[in-house]
């Protein structure tokens, strides 16, 4: 029986290694932002663009784990990295759900699963699940800070069927006090379900690594949709697409795509939520 490479090196395969770099962090941040595609892109940890091509925006910094922090725009926009010149596409396939196209990209992906290797999470591919409950670790505090101040916007005047407690769950504090953290290897998934009732309305998806279906169906109106996940992809699901849809990840090998045979690989999906108040945990 062959054994299954350590973690680490399916990361590396998957994003490459940052190890041989010598990089002047000072001539970075100073480096002029261009729209055009950079044979050495501008690293996403200091500068940040608004898709509607105006002049990149500098934000604070604070130490953050060894590297500088982000920060979520507070403009009317999504924001995305200045290596984007697409910007973000923001996708509502059926109400209450939401997917921002890529806005994580390669860079933070692997920064955020290195994060998650050395808490000991991930260690070994014989371990493909872990949960937290409580403050979130340190790498995802940020990204519960992007979605508390950007998936209200996300959700106004999309379609979905209740705007009004939408908007309600994605303002509450804390936003979410719980991670469940799921790695595929190829031919991996999960059956349809519905996450338990435990849990409050407005529940935030990551999508690290490889690309994958997953599969949305509604069981009273025999509707199914099937959904591109890309790489960095952010969900964020509440109402109806939450309570009343289920959702799975075929376990296949090869995803078909526009008549396309794509290959999956190593994949992470890091779950958020917040636990009800009456919900016993334990």
């Amino acid at each position: 029986m062959s054994q299954k490479p350590p973690t680490h090196e399916l990361f590396r395969d998957l994003f490459g290694s940052d190890e041989d770099d010598d990089v002047d962090l000072e001539q970075l941040k100073a480096t002029p932002v261009s729209s055009q595609p950079h044979d050495t892109p501008v690293h996403p940890f200091y500068r940040w663009k608004l898709l509607d091509q105006t002049p990149p925006i500098e934000f604070p910094t604070q130490c953050f784990a060894g590297a500088q922090r982000l920060w979520a725009a507070t403009g009317p926009v999504c924001p995305t990295y200045a290596t984007d010149t697409q910007g973000c596409k923001i996708i509502r396939p059926l109400p209450g759900l939401v997917i921002i196209r890529r806005l994580l990209c390669s860079h933070l992906q692997q920064y955020l699963l290195e994060r998650f290797i050395n808490l000991g999470y991930f260690s070994s591919t014989e371990t493909n699940q872990m949960m937290h409950f409580g403050p979130l670790p340190t790498p995802l505090q940020w990204v519960a800070e992007l979605y508390a101040q950007l998936a209200p916007r996300w959700f106004d005047n999309s379609n979905s069927g209740e705007p009004h407690k939408t908007n309600n769950c994605w303002s509450r504090q804390p936003l979410f006090d719980q991670l469940i953290g799921n790695m595929y290897l190829p031919g991996e998934g999960i059956r349809p379900h519905v996450d338990l009732a435990r849990f409050e309305d407005g529940i935030g998806i990551v999508s690290l690594g490889s690309t994958c279906t997953m599969v949305f169906a509604h069981p009273d109106r025999e509707q199914q949709h099937a959904l591109w996940l890309e790489p960095g992809d952010v969900l964020a699901m509440s109402g109806e697409a939450r309570y009343q849809w289920t959702h799975a990840i075929p376990a296949q090998k090869v995803d078909q795509v526009d008549g396309i045979a794509r290959p999956r690989s190593l994949r992470v999906s890091l779950t958020l939520r917040r636990v009800c108040p009456w919900a016993c945990v334990g």
